[in-house]
């Protein structure tokens, strides 16, 4: 979805956020911004007692003035200029997903925002970034399924339409192949062959 995290009235919105939660600019500074002083202050306390937040971890602050009740900060991965992801930053930026979701079920909210997370500054390619936000959220809705946890909504959400644009081929992606996927088991089951 299209839109300004800042404003969105989900239980929890996510902070793609550095390992020393400075929020020094992009979403993270606007989020600061619009949330008052609390995120910061409380960003600086878990810092001081628990050091950096290492990579693919989350933690979480009071929301203050914005429209949420939490944000959910986590650190993605840095991909290095003029490089590619590699598996260990597909498996990074899975782990960042999972752990806000977690955070978030501990935290009894419904529902979450999340941005592409690692596609601005740490260049993360947007395309390949989506696909691994939603296999994170498809795997954690799928453990889930036969005993659901309290999030019932999990919105991707970004300002940029390229980014939107993004999630949604990787969540038309994660359709087909879930389909094709059930497909398969119901023809084993029954006996025929596809077509």
């Amino acid at each position: 979805m299209h839109g300004d995290l800042t404003t969105a009235t989900t239980g929890a919105i996510v902070n793609p956020a550095n390992e020393e939660l400075s929020h020094g600019g992009g979403l993270a500074l606007e989020i600061v911004r619009r949330a008052g002083d609390i995120v910061r202050s409380q960003s600086q306390k878990y810092i001081e007692k628990h050091g950096k937040l290492p990579l693919g971890h989350a933690m979480s602050t009071k929301a203050g003035k914005l429209p949420c009740r939490a944000v959910i900060h986590t650190v993605g991965p840095r991909i290095p200029r003029r490089g590619l992801p590699t598996a260990e930053h597909a498996c990074a930026l899975r782990s960042a997903v999972s752990n806000v979701l977690l955070e978030c079920e501990r935290l009894g909210l419904e529902s979450i925002a999340i941005p592409g997370i690692s596609t601005g500054s740490f260049r993360y390619p947007p395309d390949l970034g989506a696909r691994e936000i939603v296999a994170a959220c498809e795997l954690f809705c799928g453990e889930r399924a036969e005993h659901p946890g309290p999030i019932k909504r999990i919105e991707l959400m970004n300002n940029d339409t390229p980014t939107v644009l993004c999630f949604v081929t990787a969540l038309r992606e994660a359709a087909a192949q879930r389909d094709q996927t059930v497909t398969t088991r119901d023809d084993a089951e029954t006996g025929t062959k596809p077509s």
